[in-house]
């Protein structure tokens, strides 16, 4: 991604997914639903540039201005002549700012592993196919059908397939 309003939009796409799936509530105040975004700066940029994709955020509001400001403060250390420290960040909102939580002493300490007490996860395409078969229509798809099926307005479709609270609600006859 090269903006925090791409991860931004992809965040709220997967948080609407979750919800009207089902699969958790998506609080984020509570820590159903939490997003992490890693930024990395090419030391050539500039900040007319486009922005890349820090911190740990409880909003996605909070999420793009985390983004944001990391963006800025990363191009600062570069053309100033430093160098970005890896390490995990956290956004403090009051502040405006993301400051460090942990450090990283090599790239390897962001390495991932198997968790040792997970079973592995082998799905077959039989597998595949019968977990689509079983889902239901999705926000996008059902947007889509109510605007061509139906010629609702692309925002009257948006509001009837927004939510899950809606779908019940949204059933066509």
């Amino acid at each position: 991604m090269r903006s925090a309003k791409e991860a931004v939009a992809y965040a709220k796409k997967i948080h609407q997914i979750v919800r009207y799936l089902g699969i958790c509530d998506g609080n984020m105040q509570e820590g159903s639903f939490r997003v992490d975004a890693n930024v990395s700066v090419d030391p050539r940029a500039r900040r007319s540039s486009g922005r890349a994709p820090s911190s740990r955020t409880s909003t996605l509001p909070l999420l793009e201005r985390a983004i944001e400001y990391e963006v800025d403060r990363q191009i600062d250390v570069i053309e100033s002549g430093g160098a970005v420290v890896q390490e995990t960040r956290l956004y403090d909102p009051a502040r405006d700012e993301t400051r460090a939580m942990r450090s990283k002493e090599e790239a390897n300490d962001y390495r991932y592993f198997p968790d040792p007490d997970l079973l592995p996860v082998e799905l077959t395409e039989d597998d595949i196919a019968a977990i689509v078969a079983d889902m239901p229509e999705l926000p996008d798809a059902r947007r889509e059908r109510f605007h061509e099926r139906f010629g609702l307005s692309e925002y009257d479709a948006g509001v009837l397939t927004a939510t899950r609270e809606m779908r019940s609600t949204s059933r066509p006859s």
